[in-house]
């Protein structure tokens, strides 16, 4: 494209300079030849014009966005997705039969400053999967995900955007106890890596976490209901100063 618009601009460039030959002082061969330096620069100007005359309409969707992966985990259709710009991402998103809309622009940008992906699942189970795999106790199987952070995080800015009160409970593995910086309340905490294990060893696919990996012997349990204000950002998790084991005790009258 470079030499095409090279030639465009040059021609440009004589066509102006020659309607300025009408009125300024140009050189006699310019003047001579004006008729046919006008006829042979007209095509380049056109065409030099046209993006600005025509701009090129935006897609939905556009090339911002890319599906990095795919893959069918347990009941769920997963894409991996990247994007760019937080506009053509949500119109990814609708196109794709998920709901957002320009009250969600602020959190996707923030992920996005921080270049992370996004994951999205549709729940799709095979006629092989049992019914205790895809629901039990009213609830979908869970997806399990990994990813690095300096930190533990809990993402949950898009809730907050969705306008309703929810509630938040979690239980977070660690080598020590965990605050939440005044976000959530601490409802339990304690090395307690019998407990853990055990809930691990029903955890799905089988090995998930393997004897390696877990080396996370705190547990800790936080619980809130949340309003849409809480929930602006995403919550993250810091060692605690206090070390002491923790039990919450409700007391009923």
């Amino acid at each position: 494209w470079a030499p095409v618009f090279l030639i465009c601009l040059v021609s440009a460039y004589m066509f102006v300079l020659c309607l300025l030959s009408f009125v300024v002082p140009v050189s006699s061969w310019i003047k001579k030849n004006r008729r046919r330096l006008i006829c042979y620069s007209i095509p380049g100007v056109i065409i030099f014009l046209l993006p600005i005359i025509f701009p090129p309409i935006p897609r939905a969707g556009s090339e911002s966005v890319a599906v990095i992966a795919e893959h069918q985990v347990g009941i769920y259709d997963v894409r991996v997705v990247r994007a760019d710009d937080a506009g053509d991402l949500i119109s990814w998103l609708n196109e794709n039969d998920f709901q957002f809309d320009e009250q969600d622009t602020e959190a996707f940008d923030s992920y996005i400053s921080r270049g992370w992906c996004f994951v999205v699942a549709i729940i799709n189970p095979s006629e092989d999967h049992a019914e205790w795999e895809v629901a039990a106790e009213g609830l979908a199987a869970p997806l399990i995900l990994r990813f690095p952070v300096p930190n533990p995080v809990y993402p949950i800015a898009l809730t907050g955007t969705a306008g309703y009160d929810t509630e938040v409970l979690i239980y977070l593995a660690s080598t020590a106890r965990m605050c939440a910086g005044g976000r959530l309340t601490l409802r339990y905490a304690d090395a307690s890596r019998f407990v853990f294990s055990g809930l691990l060893s029903r955890a799905e696919p089988e090995n998930f976490f393997d004897s390696d990996d877990l080396d996370f012997p705190y547990l800790s349990k936080f619980g809130d209901t949340l309003t849409p204000e809480q929930m602006s950002e995403d919550i993250i998790f810091t060692p605690a100063e206090d070390q002491t084991p923790y039990q919450e005790h409700i007391i009923r009258w």
